[in-house]
């Protein structure tokens, strides 16, 4: 082992650090993500994972996505991890770090750009971006690596506002592939430009930091549900990315798991373009899971029940209610999903508590396992967004959808819908902006058409 290094462990996962001290961020070696929506390209066999918990003393979770802040890790390698330090993001909702502190494991919460020392010659900071993701900042012994992760930084005003306050980095680490619902299955056009994005926001940042070396990471999965399996046929993989990159000006290097950075030698670094590639040509032979759970309408009806308490107790029923009635703002509509397993039809109105079959069309169509998630959790709305797996059978229906549901997001960040919200313009105006940019995105398909 070098003495300063960087491992690459999977996905989002590299261990930084040297022989004394070593951060390894956001653990996800095995197993799905994102209701059975993600799998992992490459699954890790859980010997070499003891051996990079060997060299770690702390643990840096980025934000509280499943393929970030693993349970099923910290279930599965708890015994190896109780005595290392976790390292996340100050929030409002205390969420994830009650969650490990229930599980007797030692929690730092940094603020805002707080600098936290490792040990000699090794700080770092914690950057929150958007609603919650974080980046890290790590200097270590006069090398700057930015972790930015899924951390949407891809405007130039954003990047640069983040160098003013952190400088130039030595290694750049940035997710290189699109995450989500992209329009369903018939807005090929907005899958593209997804992908064509990120690829110009990778290249932005590599410029505006000015990094030695960039290493795209944080998208070795593949969309692995019946439902979602058609998001793949855009995403970027290391060939794409080099056919667009200006590598000979800067150094575009593809990891693969446990391959080791000196950084004190930056020079003729092993690019394993092979190893990914062959992981991305073979998406098609990959598993794919079939829903088997089923959950009849009177299953749901009670979810539905549990779900609507939740709301109301965390929510001013007043304020709702007036909400809805603004035309502008046109939220909290009631609206007709399909059921795809049990071929039922429900109208739902969350406001009036109405969860009724119906013989109206539907706009939406998704598992009932999805919308019971939705019931169940906070995160549920956003976990669909991710996973995508739903489909839109009216224009439009995603952000009538988003209007409807999007309020266990706000909740699942300690915001909530009352006199109070009105004065955190910070948020409203963020949840409005990816709304827009959403709508925009949903019509470019039929722009594109018309060309």
């Amino acid at each position: 082992m070098n003495d300063l290094f960087i491992q690459f462990v999977n996905h989002a996962s590299v261990l930084i650090g040297n022989e004394k001290n070593s951060i390894l961020s956001d653990p996800w070696y095995s197993g799905t993500a994102f209701n059975d929506g993600w799998s992992l390209l490459y699954e890790n066999k859980k010997d070499e994972i003891l051996k990079v918990l060997n060299k770690t003393s702390h643990i840096w979770i980025s934000h509280e996505h499943p393929d970030h802040f693993s349970i099923k890790f910290i279930n599965e390698y708890y015994e190896f991890i109780k005595n290392k330090f976790f390292l996340f993001q100050e929030t409002r909702d205390k969420r994830v770090v009650n969650f490990l502190r229930s599980k007797k494991l030692k929690v730092i919460e940094l603020k805002d750009g707080e600098k936290f020392k490792i040990d000699q010659g090794y700080t770092i900071q914690i950057q929150k971006s958007d609603f919650y993701d974080s980046a890290l900042i790590i200097n270590l012994k006069g090398k700057t690596i930015f972790n930015i992760n899924d951390c949407p930084l891809k405007d130039e005003n954003e990047l640069v506002n983040f160098k003013k306050k952190y400088g130039e980095c030595d290694i750049l680490l940035t997710q290189f592939s699109y995450a989500g619902w992209k329009g369903g299955k018939n807005n090929l056009a907005w899958r593209k430009l997804a992908a064509k994005e990120k690829i110009e926001a990778l290249k932005l940042q590599s410029k505006i930091f000015n990094s030695k070396i960039t290493i795209p990471f944080a998208s070795f999965i593949y969309f692995s549900n019946i439902f979602n399996f058609y998001l793949n046929d855009s995403v970027n993989f290391p060939k794409k990315i080099l056919e667009e990159f200006d590598y000979k000006e800067k150094k575009l290097i593809f990891l693969k798991p446990y391959q080791e950075i000196d950084l004190d030698n930056l020079d003729n670094i092993e690019n394993n373009l092979v190893f990914w590639q062959d992981k991305f040509d073979g998406i098609n032979n990959m598993n794919i899971i079939s829903e088997e759970e089923k959950n009849s309408y009177e299953v749901l009806k009670k979810y539905f029940d549990i779900y609507y308490q939740r709301i109301m107790k965390k929510n001013s029923s007043l304020a709702l209610k007036i909400l809805k009635k603004f035309p502008f703002l046109n939220i909290l509509k009631p609206i007709v999903i399909n059921l795809v397993d049990t071929k039922d039809n429900v109208y739902i109105d969350l406001v009036n508590c109405r969860f009724e079959r119906t013989t109206e069309k539907a706009e939406i169509s998704m598992h009932s396992k999805s919308i019971k998630l939705i019931f169940l959790q906070d995160f549920g709305f956003d976990t669909l967004v991710v996973n995508g797996c739903f489909e839109e059978l009216k224009q439009n229906s995603f952000l009538k959808l988003a209007k409807s549901f999007a309020i266990g997001n706000l909740n699942n960040m300690d915001i909530y819908v009352n006199y109070k919200i009105l004065f955190n313009f910070r948020v409203i105006l963020l949840f409005i902006k990816k709304l827009f940019l959403a709508k925009k995105k949903l019509s470019y398909n039929l722009i594109k058409g018309m060309e």
